[in-house]
């Protein structure tokens, strides 16, 4: 709750109390004849109506910026941004009735039109190339396959990642063509068409014992 100051006492009491509890002094006659003032304004902190040229609020004494001082910096902030306009509108100006101008080192310096290139302002046209015929594509060579085989349920997968979506899974002892081993994953063959990848990790040199997966 905020607390003002009794206008009749001095003593500090809340800003919604209708009389002073020191002196009986009617608050709430005090904020219609404030409110009722035509001249002033309300202070920012209580509410309470602040007259002309104040310098702080008479019912919280809270400091009021001087109007003069506003009024100064408002004069300011306009002026400067005269001042820059004026710079603009002079730049211009000051640059164009520069050019053409004799330099002091030549005075009868002459400005010259600048001369075109012929060559270069009316080149040859293109000439026309023939576009050559593509060149039948070669058909991919299958690259060198060995025999490996499953050494418990392989996921044979999309990618050489763990994370690569499981295409099918392989049963154990199961005999598998793979070639092109790259960061520990073969790439399985069949038929010579490549159908997926497994881990280096799961497969075997050899198979499984009993003849699994002949």
């Amino acid at each position: 709750m905020t607390l003002i100051n009794c206008p009749q006492c001095g003593n500090k009491v809340m800003s919604v109390a209708s009389t002073c509890p020191h002196c009986s002094f009617s608050l709430s006659e005090q904020r219609v004849k404030q409110a009722h003032r035509p001249s002033g304004s309300r202070c920012g902190n209580c509410g309470g109506m602040i007259p002309e040229n104040a310098e702080e609020c008479p019912s919280c004494q809270a400091a009021i910026p001087s109007r003069h001082r506003r009024i100064w910096a408002t004069l300011g902030v306009l002026l400067g941004l005269l001042a820059i306009s004026a710079l603009l509108l002079w730049l211009p100006r000051g640059r164009s009735s520069s050019v053409g101008q004799p330099t002091p080192e030549s005075p009868s310096a002459t400005v010259r039109p600048a001369q075109v290139d012929t060559a270069v302002a009316d080149p040859a046209p293109p000439v026309a190339r023939p576009i050559p015929a593509s060149a039948p594509t070669q058909p991919r060579e299958q690259p060198e396959t060995t025999v490996k085989w499953t050494s418990t349920w392989v996921n044979l997968r999309e990618g050489r990642s763990p994370e690569s979506a499981v295409l099918q899974t392989l049963d154990p002892g199961e005999p598998v063509e793979v070639a092109d081993l790259q960061r520990g994953w073969w790439a399985v063959y069949l038929d010579g068409e490549l159908i997926g990848y497994v881990a280096r990790s799961v497969m075997r040199d050899q198979p499984l014992e009993g003849g699994e997966g002949a």
